[in-house]
């Protein structure tokens, strides 16, 4: 019997195009190599609070304290991961168009101009290579993999209807920097959405004695710039550190020795709450979606 390669996925990876294989480049990178659910759905938040760092995000993700996000955080937050466990299966395939057609669906009862859905796509794209790069001391990322994420993500925006685009996953970091330079402040209604968030991934990575280690453990994760907009809580050195070294040690592992894992996707990690019969037409609001 023939062993697999312990670093098969890696070196699939850098055998193949980028342009034309991005998708399967993004789910052997996303998914299977850094796609532990728990670091997954960790990284996804700490996007999120980054997100509502944009006053105009984080108004109509609160609304009034009645947003999904507020009142179910671990359904709202599972449920786009699905939807994105939908593109990395089929990215702009006809059940990958579906599912961006869903997504606008839902999003158009919301004021959501063209710059806030580009940076949220920016922060799909960037995001991870920028937590490498601050916590993992270098972007663990082939170069494969950081232009597969921007042909991936770019496409998915002009599914969703983005325009505007910058021209490369370069000019689109640069364009994220700006942004967020220019638009980001501390409202009531970041702040709330954050909260929500901490005491989520509190109660996911912690018992409930312990819920407020686990919110600290997210807000260690904050750079500085993030921390000062959301007046995140002061979390203590020792902490801090720990969160770092451990941090730093599992991204260095991953990207260098430990063995790649086997086959493994979103939809498998977060949708066994739909009993075996995943559907993404019943993910999201209860409300009827076939109704325009």
């Amino acid at each position: 019997m023939r062993l697999r390669d312990p670093y098969w996925a890696r070196r699939e990876i850098e055998r193949l195009d980028p342009e034309h294989d991005a998708r399967r480049i993004v789910h052997l990178s996303f998914e299977v190599r850094y796609g532990p659910p728990v670091f997954v759905y960790l990284l996804f938040s700490l996007a999120f609070a980054r997100q509502v760092a944009i006053p105009d995000i984080a108004r109509v993700l609160w609304r009034g304290g009645r947003g999904d996000i507020v009142s179910q955080t671990r359904k709202r937050n599972q449920d786009t991961l699905l939807f994105f466990g939908q593109f990395f299966r089929h990215w702009d395939d006809e059940p990958g168009q579906r599912a961006a057609e869903q997504l606008r669906r839902m999003h158009a009862r919301f004021p959501i101009h063209n710059d806030l859905n580009l940076y949220t796509l920016a922060t799909l794209c960037c995001e991870p290579q920028r937590v490498a790069e601050r916590m993992a001391g270098r972007n663990i990322f082939s170069r494969n993999e950081t232009r597969a994420m921007y042909v991936f993500w770019g496409r998915i925006g002009e599914l969703l209807g983005i325009t505007d685009i910058p021209a490369d996953e370069f000019a689109l970091r640069r364009w994220m920097d700006t942004y967020e330079a220019e638009h980001y402040a501390t409202t009531a209604d970041g702040i709330g959405v954050v909260r929500a968030l901490a005491s989520d991934v509190g109660a996911l990575l912690m018992p409930a004695s312990l819920g407020s280690v686990g919110e600290h453990i997210f807000y260690s994760t904050f750079d500085e710039p993030l921390r000062h907009v959301h007046e995140v809580p002061t979390t203590s050195p020792l902490l801090r550190g720990l969160v770092s070294a451990g941090t730093w040690s599992y991204l260095r592992g991953l990207s260098r020795w430990l063995p790649d894992p086997d086959e493994r996707d979103l939809i498998g990690a977060f949708g066994q709450d739909y009993g075996g019969q995943f559907d993404l037409r019943r993910v999201g609001p209860k409300r009827d979606l076939s109704q325009p």
